[in-house]
């Protein structure tokens, strides 16, 4: 795999970069976003895909995440994915599909192989109820 490297692992205790655990950006990604760049001075298409709604962890009942928690939605983006799909502040997403979201990282996680125009089911709390809601992703800004 060809990527460029953009974050590694490192100790805790020295600080020192760990061997051989590290993350990159695919190579045909930089590419794109690199000609995006000099065509047009900005990023114009990021390829990820956003749902449009500020979210924070809820916890629950017990103060950890995930045991009657879940992802709370803070705010929505005027006219976008999440607004569309009925979601409001307030909501509680419990899972994408079939995958549980006790938190944000989960939830960025479920969603990061998700590309704009793709629908998902999200399973939300409102007001003690459970229901599901249907999501076509937007893009994420490119800048």
């Amino acid at each position: 795999m060809i990527g460029i490297p953009t974050l590694a692992a490192a100790s805790p205790q020295s600080g020192a970069q760990a061997q051989g655990i590290g993350f990159a950006i695919p190579s045909n990604l930089a590419r794109d976003i690199a000609t995006q760049i000099i065509g047009s001075g900005h990023v114009t298409n990021s390829h990820r895909a956003a749902l449009g709604a500020e979210v924070a962890t809820v916890l629950g009942v017990d103060a950890a995440p995930g045991h009657s928690g879940g992802v709370g939605v803070v705010t929505v983006v005027s006219g976008g994915p999440a607004e569309k799909a009925g979601l409001r502040p307030g909501d509680v997403i419990k899972s994408v599909g079939q995958v549980d979201t006790p938190d944000t990282t989960a939830l960025s996680a479920a969603l990061a192989g998700a590309r704009p125009g793709d629908k998902v089911t999200l399973t939300i709390s409102r007001g003690g109820h459970d229901q599901t809601v249907q999501v076509t992703l937007g893009e994420l800004p490119g800048s």
